[in-house]
């Protein structure tokens, strides 16, 4: 499946290029948005004041849920990236509200991996500060689940694919090593889920790398490689909210 497409409506904005090329995030932020964010299964309402502080303790909380021993941050994509999510944020802030009337009462689901918030996402919070455009992909009727025009770090996604196919390699020699005796359930299952998680941010950034160079047939087979070790390596998904 290929995660960057498949827009259905795109809602803009005429927003001032701040030039920004660090993050500093300050202790709090407030602001009032038609629309709602969701994260996990907590619920920042439309139409409320969003606090900073609050929602920063239910993603850490959401993180915790979604760690997995010994696997980096950086290639588990069900991680959400801190300072990603405070960057999307205060670019939301900026939108005027006329450009989400068609949407307002909605919630956008901040755990999507499209939108690219995660750790393992090859982009930048400097640059999440930047968009000016959600692409919606499909809702519900109360959840969205949009995309943004944030620019890709190809490099990144470069060198994360090498890192997380590695990854992935190491950890299925870690598995059958695990699969004999087979009195270590915990550790198996464990060392199943890091392989699945690694795989699956060598697929994402596997994609996103062919998407920056279309024309390389190397970077084309790794992608479809990378989408055949995430088939193989599936482990069910843990309990930390994701929508049904």
């Amino acid at each position: 499946m290929i995660l960057l497409r498949s827009i259905l409506i795109i809602i803009s904005t005429n927003l001032i290029n701040l030039g920004v090329t660090s993050l500093t995030i300050a202790d709090e932020i407030r602001f009032i948005s038609p629309i709602g964010f969701r994260v996990g299964h907590n619920i920042i309402e439309p139409s409320t004041l969003l606090n900073w502080e609050a929602l920063k303790v239910k993603i850490i909380h959401e993180n915790q849920i979604h760690s997995v021993e010994n696997l980096p941050v950086s290639l588990n994509l069900e991680i959400i990236d801190i300072e990603k999510v405070y960057a999307f944020l205060m670019a939301i802030a900026k939108f005027q509200h006329e450009a989400l009337d068609g949407v307002a009462g909605k919630l956008i689901y901040l755990n999507h991996v499209p939108l690219l918030l995660s750790a393992a996402a090859p982009t930048k919070a400097n640059e999440l500060s930047n968009i000016s455009e959600l692409k919606l992909e499909r809702s519900s009727s109360k959840l969205m689940f949009v995309q943004s025009n944030v620019k890709i770090d190809c490099l990144l996604a470069r060198s994360t694919t090498k890192q997380a196919q590695s990854a992935t390699n190491k950890y299925n020699a870690d598995v059958t090593d695990l699969l004999y005796p087979k009195d270590d359930f915990v550790n198996l299952a464990i060392a199943k889920t890091r392989r699945f998680r690694a795989a699956q941010a060598w697929h994402l950034n596997s994609e996103i790398l062919f998407q920056c160079n279309p024309d390389n047939l190397k970077y084309k087979l790794g992608f479809e490689k990378a989408g055949k070790a995430v088939s193989k390596y599936v482990v069910a998904p843990s309990s930390g909210g994701m929508p049904g």
